[in-house]
């Protein structure tokens, strides 16, 4: 009995050996297709990247406009610089030549190529310039354009201007513009920004004071805790008959305790509660009214109850 015991312990022994160099196999399979394909993809890509040259080449040369400006767009999924020269300076010569094409479409395209892959060709800027007076949904995007030619596209400032001026109140696009003419620097376009830079430095000083307190520990506790005593002595003196407003103390409480959460957060993460900065500022002023809400009633009933000395009994509420 026992040597069938043993017998079966060392048969059960080897099946687990086996099966544990078995399971091996598939991972050691595995190791070597990924291995192969470490080896092959990049070239397999790059020799696909290269047809796909080839055939946006080809394409910019079709008679249908829609082909030549899918072809041309097709650019923006093609790192050119790890192409080769020919093909590089092939494609340029390409582009330049359909900044003169019939179709507006395709002009637009090839200008917005162009200023993306070689900021010096300035005979883009011209075209760029017509897309931007086409006042089209796609004229953040020729404005950035512009921008990366610098003080070459001077010529553009006064349509920048002009685009700047046609949302009036939109921070995000005043700012792209204000940005663009910065970079291309002439002297009309640094005159042009001057207003927009004034009314920013306003708002930052207005919100400041805010960001202060919101984003510090101390001064966001302070509110919390400065609002809830407020309203426990104005509670206090209610019950004892003083006509005096508590409740609306209350209401910028939860907003306070949230931004205590908040400055804590901030020191073990990565940054403001709100990152954009038109939806900062228009944050900063909701605080501040809701703030105001709860301090003003307050402010006047103990006022009031200053000035009468005496006020009649209220219920307790």
């Amino acid at each position: 009995m026992l040597s069938v015991t043993m017998l079966q312990l060392l048969a059960g022994e080897r099946c687990l050996f086996m099966s544990n160099h078995l399971l091996k196999v598939p991972v050691l399979c595995c190791f070597l297709v990924g291995l192969f394909m470490g080896f092959t993809e990049r070239p397999a890509f790059a020799a696909a990247e290269e047809t796909n040259m080839s055939a946006i080449l080809r394409d910019m040369e079709n008679k249908d406009a829609k082909i030549r400006e899918n072809a041309i767009i097709n650019f923006y999924s093609i790192d050119l610089n790890k192409q080769p020269n020919n093909k590089r300076d092939e494609a340029l010569t390409g582009l330049k030549r359909l900044l003169k094409d019939p179709e507006k479409a395709v002009r637009y395209e090839a200008a917005s190529v162009i200023a993306s892959i070689n900021s010096s060709c300035t005979e883009a800027v011209p075209v760029l310039i017509e897309a931007l007076e086409e006042k089209n949904k796609s004229e953040g995007r020729y404005i950035q354009e512009l921008g990366r030619f610098g003080p070459a596209a001077a010529s553009a400032v006064p349509v920048i201007i002009e685009a700047m001026k046609r949302r009036p109140g939109d921070h995000s696009w005043e700012t792209l513009c204000a940005l663009i003419l910065e970079n291309i620097g002439t002297p009309e376009a640094l005159e042009a920004v001057k207003p927009y830079k004034q009314k920013w430095a306003m708002q930052i000083k207005l919100v400041n004071p805010i960001r202060t307190l919101r984003d510090s520990i101390f001064g966001s506790a302070l509110m919390t805790f400065g609002l809830l005593g407020l309203f426990w002595w104005s509670r206090m003196r209610r019950k004892k008959g003083d006509n005096i407003v508590c409740w609306p103390l209350l209401i910028p409480v939860p907003f306070w305790g949230l931004f205590v959460y908040h400055a804590f957060w901030l020191r073990a993460n990565t940054g403001p509660i709100i990152t954009v900065w038109e939806a900062e500022f228009h944050f900063s002023v909701a605080i501040f009214i809701i703030t105001l809400a709860g301090i003003i009633p307050w402010l006047i009933s103990v006022l009031l109850w200053r000035k009468k000395g005496v006020m009649p009994s209220a219920p307790a509420s």
